[in-house]
């Protein structure tokens, strides 16, 4: 249905709501937005169909609502004073309860000039030869309007959006013509004119945009009698995704020196950017090194550090935000420093046009660098950033945690947390975190979070995170003991579950995933752990006080949860846990979306989604329908997850219900992950 809003000759009288299409109007109040929502804007260049005007003339015009009810006079609003006989407030009974110079027809006002026809509501009427009143000439079809004395179907001129063309009423007012096909142009339509689908706001506060910034941040490098395993200096991308099934499109980065690639990214589809080492983190420092990147068609956009895990053994990746949704209040998400290396760190990029104050807060021992001092826990430090500059702040000190650092800019920045490489437990290995930060103003109260793939028996790791004192937390079920905390600004809770549940807050939070270093699968904690069984050991291990992994020539001889490699230094191939840390962030419920364009990477052994959704939600993948006993339900709640396998490369989720996805994917001692799309509404502090 489309919205119709009344004219009277360019002065705007909102009083007339009728449904509108091309081929005519019917009766109606209601709008709608047209198009799939794709990668979490409305695709297809369509919008909320509207016409700009249906009713004017040189009489009165009714507003061709539902006028009040009465019983009396007395319970009828002083603009329209007097009951009629249809039990309805109208504004005159008879001639002399109007100003003598109208006449009373049908409880309206109306001048009468003896054979003048003119508009009456939605009918045509003439004024009796003696000027005694009013003959009808024509009921307007339903549906259809009266503006001077003429039936129309539309007033001539406006204009309205349909599946994603462009149309404008007739000259005539007989209906409406096509004026552009808005979607064949690659454009969206909106209030009837085709406009580019990157000056739209209905694909607003999404992971879905036209103008980013990526960041190659700061990796692991070890180097010791073993070899040397370099993430630091390896490869970075970027990875754009285009969510148009319709339109190509063009996306630009600009690297810091100036110099550009720029590739054309097919409907569905995705390219991958390969960028230069040069411009990486390391360390305290501030630098002009952000990648600018631009596209003229929404697009979703995923870094990779590094893009292939050969050999270096550090990798995560995040989904990047547009511009557009940032903000000027974040909070850290990290992990605590590993001994004197392998820092927690945060940071930050300038989005906005011009220079911008950052005041930081700081939870943990901080190093100096470019100028930048260093820093205990709980000092502050303002500093000014430029468009494109970034400014990265480490760690200094064994267990130090930046988690909590309260950041507060005086215009939109882009931050992100992370972590060189860590460790969730005691057992190795650890890996490299990474994640942009959602501004405060979108964390939500509710969230619903998702065990991942168990490679055996390790547990999840999750951190929950207070932005306002005395913030009561209720965690459903029960899978940490007490279930209930309280937490204030900038203070966080870490536990591990093994299975799904709800967390929901009186204040906003922010909840993080954490997956498993890799030899948490294994009793006792390490390859190795002791045990007194093979019952003890993953599948394939043999017992011998500790458990002994078997030896392989392909993967195809491991267990799962493994993949067959070699020793590092050299010694022979063995089955090895695959997986280690990564950092996820929660969606909250209030930013779920029901159409997502994600992506798998192609470097991974495997490549997971966990789906979640309300009860009874009718949800597709790929345009194939994942059947109700595929979901097991969240205990206690009407919430229900579905966990998959995915092949690498571009996909659709599409659900009746609102649904968060997560992306994430193992290899030898590697993982990554991230939520596969996610709302960024202004959902308040």
């Amino acid at each position: 249905m489309k919205r119709c809003i009344s004219h009277f000759w360019g002065v705007l009288i909102i009083f007339s709501l009728i449904a509108c299409g091309p081929a005519g109007c019917t009766s109606g109040s209601g709008s709608s937005t047209n198009g799939d929502v794709i990668g979490n804007f409305t695709e297809s260049g369509t919008s909320g169909g509207t016409a700009d005007g249906v009713s004017t003339g040189d009489t009165g015009s009714t507003d061709g609502s539902t006028e009040p009810q009465c019983d009396s006079d007395a319970d009828c609003p002083s603009g329209k004073p007097f009951c009629s006989a249809t039990k309805m407030c109208v504004f005159c009974l008879e001639n002399a309860d109007c100003d003598g110079e109208t006449l009373c027809f049908e409880g309206e006002c109306i001048a009468c000039k003896p054979g003048k026809e003119q508009c009456s509501g939605d009918k045509v009427v003439v004024c009796k030869a003696d000027a005694s009143g009013f003959e009808l000439v024509q009921q307007c079809p339903e549906g259809n309007t009266c503006a001077n004395a003429t039936c129309l179907v539309c007033y001539p001129g406006t204009k309205m959006c349909e599946e994603g063309v462009a149309y404008i009423c007739k000259n005539d007012g007989s209906g409406y013509e096509q004026l552009q096909d808005c979607g064949a142009a690659g454009l969206e339509c909106a209030f009837g004119a085709c406009l580019s689908p990157c000056g739209n706001d209905i694909k607003a506060n999404t992971n879905a945009g036209c103008g980013f910034y990526a960041v190659d941040l700061d990796n692991a490098l070890e180097v010791n009698e073993n070899g040397t395993w370099d993430a630091q200096n390896a490869q970075f991308a970027v990875i754009a995704s285009n969510t148009s099934d319709k339109s190509t499109a063009k996306v630009t980065v600009k690297l810091p020196d100036g110099t550009h690639q720029t590739k054309d990214v097919a409907p569905l589809s995705l390219e991958t950017f390969l960028l230069p080492a040069s411009f990486g983190q390391d360390g305290t420092n501030r630098s002009h090194s952000a990648f600018k990147i631009d596209s003229n068609l929404p697009i979703t956009l995923y870094q990779f550090n590094p893009l292939s895990n050969a050999g270096v053994f550090s990798n995560d990746a995040s989904v990047l935000l547009p511009v557009a949704t940032l903000s000027g209040e974040y909070y850290v998400m990290s992990h605590k420093q590993l001994e004197s290396k392998y820092r927690s760190y945060f940071t930050v990029v300038g989005v906005s046009e011009f220079s911008t104050d950052v005041t930081i807060n700081v939870t943990a021992t901080t190093m100096g660098g470019a100028g930048l001092p260093a820093l205990n826990a709980g000092d502050s430090h303002t500093f000014a950033i430029e468009p494109g500059e970034v400014v990265n702040i480490e760690s200094n000190a064994p267990g130090a945690d930046l988690t909590g650092t309260h950041i507060k800019a005086t215009g939109p920045i882009m931050v992100f947390g992370g972590h060189e490489a860590a460790v969730t437990g005691q057992a190795c290995c650890a890996d490299h975190l990474e994640q942009q930060m959602v501004p405060v103003s979108a964390w939500g109260t509710q969230y619903v979070v998702t065990r991942s793939q168990p490679r055996w028996k390790e547990k999840d790791y999750f951190r929950i995170l207070a932005s306002n004192n005395g913030t009561q937390i209720t965690i459903n079920p029960a899978v940490v003991s007490p279930p209930v905390i309280t937490l204030n600004a900038g203070e966080f809770k870490e536990f591990q579950a093994d299975s799904h549940f709800t967390v929901t807050a009186n204040q906003p939070v922010m909840v993080v995933q954490f997956l498993a270093s890799s030899q948490e699968i294994i009793p006792g904690g390490a390859l190795g752990g002791l045990c007194f069984a093979d019952a003890d050991c993953p599948q394939g291990y043999t017992c011998l006080g500790i458990c002994a992994p078997p030896s392989c020539n392909s993967t195809a001889q491991c267990p799962p949860g493994h993949v067959c490699a070699g020793d590092p230094g050299g010694g022979p191939k063995a089955c090895q846990p695959i997986g280690d840390p990564a950092m996820i962030l929660a969606v909250p419920i209030e930013q779920w979306r029901t159409n997502y364009v994600f992506l798998t990477p192609d470097s991974y052994v495997q490549d997971y989604i966990n789906v979640v959704t309300e009860l009874g939600a009718n949800v597709k993948l790929d345009g194939v329908a994942i059947s109700p006993q595929q979901f097991v339900n969240v205990p206690g709640n009407n919430y229900m997850v579905h966990r998959t396998l995915v092949s690498d490369g571009v996909h659709r989720l599409s659900s009746d219900k609102p649904a968060a996805i997560t992306v994430y994917g193992f290899d030898k001692d590697v993982s990554y992950g991230y939520p596969g799309g996610l709302g960024v509404d202004k959902l308040g502090k």
